[in-house]
């Protein structure tokens, strides 16, 4: 009884995460609940019947998961998931099931997953890189990193992306120069990535639904000249037990084939990326993924944005 089935195309949605995230999730549920009788009992407070009976519904489910050896991936058999979206407006995206070990091909990097319910990753010395000048942004004392396709742009927290738009003005940044754009740089999971102006600088038309603009507290996009940066202030959101959130979301897919892999055991998960053609092909060597005609940075339309459901309704999300 989903609204979204109804009106979809599709006609389910399965949950991929990494194979403890159920498992992990029902455990801080359960702590959580229990705390929060500790904490009724401590101050003598009557719970009217109703509440007292959801919350001990919810302990049984959460109790029921939290013991439950089933998932999709396990039940698929699947090992290699890869997700690349293609460059090109309007094209395709690519999810491949069972693809082939990454291991075994050369352009890949192994990303180490820190996260327990996300696909969680460190995240450290964010720069834009300008003319060989690296100007440093954020994270030089570790963030936490979510990779996740269904957000619609990278978010970052507040003072990160003040930092940006202040670094990209006095660059002189302008879009209709498209080549002089800085890159943005950064360690992801151990490794060191680049990402093209285009993930993250583009135009903007529409009107970003009301509730994210009260749950941002400010405007969501900082003016470049012509242009725009297009990364989501998450405001002073929460931090990971690594550092500050950021989410990084579908312009990443766009520029890298990403596979992951959910290992043979729960501690054995992880995630590798190769740089990606506009087509979704993994590149065995570094490319210029810019296009020189100017046209390859993004054109969104603020009211089709999407950000995870619990950071849309400002819940906190263990990392």
């Amino acid at each position: 009884e989903m609204e979204i089935l109804e009106k979809s195309r599709f006609q389910a949605i399965l949950g991929l995460g990494p194979p403890t995230a159920v498992k992990q999730q029902a455990k801080n549920e359960l702590d959580y609940l229990q705390s929060l009788d500790n904490k009724l009992k401590e101050w003598n407070v009557t719970v009217p019947a109703s509440i007292k009976s959801h919350l001990q519904s919810k302990k049984t489910a959460d109790f029921l998961l939290g013991n439950l050896d089933d998932n999709v991936p396990e039940n698929l058999q699947l090992r290699f998931l890869s997700i690349c979206l293609r460059a090109h407006r309007g094209a395709r995206g690519l999810a491949v099931w069972h693809d082939q070990n990454p291991r075994q091909r050369s352009a890949f990097k192994r990303l180490a997953v820190i996260g327990k319910i996300t696909w969680g990753l460190s995240l450290k010395n964010v720069h834009l890189v300008s003319k060989g000048q690296r100007i440093p942004i954020a994270c030089a004392d570790g963030c936490g990193a979510v990779l996740d396709t269904g957000t619609s742009l990278i978010t970052a927290p507040n003072d990160a992306v003040k930092k940006m738009g202040q670094v990209l003005q006095a660059l002189g940044a302008n879009c209709l120069q498209e080549q002089s754009l800085p890159h943005l740089e950064f360690e992801l999971g151990g490794e060191t990535l680049s990402l093209p102006p285009s993930a993250f600088i583009g135009f903007v038309k529409g009107i970003m639904p009301a509730p994210w603009r009260l749950r941002f507290h400010q405007e969501p996009f900082i003016q470049v000249e012509d242009c725009e940066l297009l990364m989501m202030d998450a405001g002073k959101m929460t931090s990971t037990e690594h550092g500050p959130l950021w989410i990084i979301g579908m312009p990443f897919f766009r520029h890298f084939y990403t596979t992951f892999d959910y290992g043979t055991s729960d501690q054995d998960t992880s995630i590798w990326v190769a740089e990606a053609s506009p087509d979704c092909q993994p590149q065995e060597t570094t490319t210029n993924l810019l296009q020189v005609s100017g046209t390859s940075l993004l054109r969104v339309d603020q009211s089709k944005l999407r950000l995870p459901g619990w950071m849309v309704n400002g819940k906190t999300m263990p990392f």
